[in-house]
């Protein structure tokens, strides 16, 4: 039950009212992902979890390994931010559970599972190992830190999940995620690009100058989060022994993005990014009435006044009203002597 009567508790209560199904959102776990339980004030996702469970989720942690496979209840796994690669029998899960129509979310850091990150391709997804650095005016926002990427209301293409974003998203260290090789019967879009004034960077492990180098560095609005629907699963590269009992279905959606900052405690309810994980969340579970801008709920309150302002609130509240009363007061009092 919700504890406090407000705008986000009876948004809440409205989702619960109107929508009759359920959703199970299944962490993956075993490869140092971020905390889904944790929620103080680091770089857990516990705040995300709480305000998914406020809805119609149901979350949970999964080990691929231990179970043989995603469950059947599992209608979207999130990957999030694994620090180590799967092994290769995890991945033919994984991919398994995508080619009989459930559903994957992985947000990944750079130089963070590159092996994993190499196997979107089988969904026509490209997560290159770089980093995207920014120069544009708003790095200066961020005492000049390249690495924070500011994105507005132009970095978004047209899609339900992006469409009522009109505020701006904050990602911090990110990779590149782009439309790789076409595979028949998956439809990909890019859905998130940066400024034009941003670069890339590869083998990080050696970055010494953070100046764009026109002959070896991808320069321009660079794409960091895609999407796929996979219209027909046939040509989904998969060891059919891992999925034993398993239909090929359609209606998959895969969304990856490079980045997990947005969605951790530190940065889960900095201006729009609550609203960009909750409605990735949405569009993959086919929740489209639940695509929308979500109140802030770290927002405080407050009236912000000028020198001129604060002297006429003053007056007023000291000297105009209290005034006027006493006028009041004192002509009923004549009024009523006069009689």
């Amino acid at each position: 039950l919700e504890s406090t009567f407000d705008e986000e508790a009876i948004t809440n209560a409205l989702v619960l009212l109107t929508s009759t199904d359920q959703h199970v959102i299944c962490f993956t776990t075993g490869h140092n992902e971020l905390d889904p339980v944790d929620r103080t004030a680091g770089v857990g996702l516990g705040q995300a979890v709480t305000r998914l469970e406020g809805q119609n989720y149901t979350t949970r942690s999964i080990s691929l390994v231990r179970e043989a496979g995603v469950p059947l209840d599992c209608e979207v796994v999130v990957a999030a931010d694994p620090q180590y690669d799967f092994l290769p029998a995890e991945v033919e899960l994984l991919t398994a559970h995508v080619a009989s129509g459930g559903h994957l979310l992985l947000m990944l850091d750079p130089s963070h599972a590159n092996g994993l990150a190499q196997e979107m391709r089988r969904f026509g997804l490209a997560m290159a190992d770089d980093m995207i650095l920014e120069m544009a005016a708003d790095a200066a926002l961020f005492g000049g830190d390249a690495s924070y990427i500011l994105l507005d209301e132009q970095s978004f293409d047209f899609h339900p999940i992006t469409q009522p974003i009109d505020g701006f998203v904050l990602t911090r260290m990110v990779r590149s995620v782009s439309a790789g090789e076409p595979v028949e019967g998956i439809n990909v879009q890019e859905l998130i690009r940066t400024t034009p004034q941003a670069w890339t960077k590869t083998g990080l492990e050696s970055i010494t100058d953070f100046n764009p180098d026109p002959n070896t560095d991808r320069i321009g609005a660079i794409p960091l989060m895609a999407v796929a629907e996979v219209a027909d699963p046939a040509h989904i590269a998969l060891d059919p022994a891992a999925a034993p009992g398993r239909t090929r279905r359609s209606g998959a959606r895969v969304a990856v993005i490079g980045d997990i900052d947005f969605a951790t405690n530190e940065l889960l309810l900095t201006s729009n990014n609550l609203d960009l994980l909750l409605n990735t969340l949405a569009w993959m579970v086919g929740e489209e009435d639940q695509i929308s801008i979500r109140p802030n709920t770290a927002a405080e309150a407050g009236l912000t006044l000028n020198l001129l302002q604060g002297l006429l609130m003053w007056l007023i509240c000291l000297v105009v009203a209290p005034g006027l009363t006493m006028l009041g007061a004192l002509s009923t009092w004549r009024s009523r002597r006069n009689r």
